[in-house]
């Protein structure tokens, strides 16, 4: 299975709750975040095993405005 999240934010703003999630649901397999025009794709045995990686979700951004509707 492949998780698809908006921006880093949108999972958490926690390496250690990313983490954590992941290793509860084995059953999820890669995490892709979409950056808008681009995207990154991570393997989560990667992230679980990789703190510089799981690193970038150590975020506290806003939400994203996707429309002004």
């Amino acid at each position: 299975m492949r998780l698809v999240v908006i921006d880093y934010a949108g999972l958490s703003t926690n390496p250690n709750d990313v983490g954590d999630f992941l290793k509860a649901y084995p059953q999820i397999k890669e995490l892709v975040v979409d950056h808008g025009l681009a995207f990154e794709l991570f393997t989560c045995n990667e992230l679980i095993n990789n703190q510089e990686r799981l690193a970038k979700f150590n975020c506290c951004t806003g939400p994203k405005h996707r429309s002004l509707l």
